[in-house]
């Protein structure tokens, strides 16, 4: 993660304490080791350093009237230690859901291998399945463009 190019590491965010990804990746030989303990002690201790959770929330415009405060959806800009941290937990969270086969295997958001062309096979394959059993097929198609509040 300390060598990647992550998009929101180059975000213009200055809270208090937040360290920019490109003094984190030129100091990654003397930073990782402090950071693993810092987050394994997190993990233990099941509490998330307070400052890791110090966010910008900033609006970002959709679509429509921009004068309209529902056509923006609002992005919490996070500091670059809680992204590596979030990015550390989730692929070892992924690999223990995966390696004790706890996830439906017909899942295919948010993993790796099954893509969105693999699930609509699939989907295709069980409404021909359907028809030909002379089985009822329903479908419910749901728009969540607009799904977020805005307060």
């Amino acid at each position: 993660m300390i060598s990647g190019n992550s998009p929101k590491a180059s975000l213009p965010i200055k809270p208090k304490y937040n360290v920019s990804a490109k003094y984190l990746k030129m100091s990654a030989v003397i930073v990782a080791p402090i950071l693993v303990h810092i987050f394994n002690c997190s993990i233990k201790s099941n509490d998330f350093p307070t400052l890791f959770k110090t966010a910008k929330i900033v609006p970002i415009y959709k679509k429509g009237d921009k004068s309209v405060m529902s056509n923006y959806r609002p992005i919490s800009i996070l500091p670059v230690i809680s992204l590596i941290f979030e990015t550390h937990v989730n692929l070892h969270f992924k690999v223990f859901l995966e390696n004790n086969m706890l996830l439906y295997d017909r899942q295919s958001g948010f993993r790796e291998n099954p893509s969105r062309q693999t699930a609509l096979i699939r989907l295709v394959d069980d409404w021909i399945s359907a028809v030909d059993k002379n089985e009822v097929v329903g479908t419910l198609l749901l728009d969540l463009s607009k799904a977020y509040l805005i307060w």
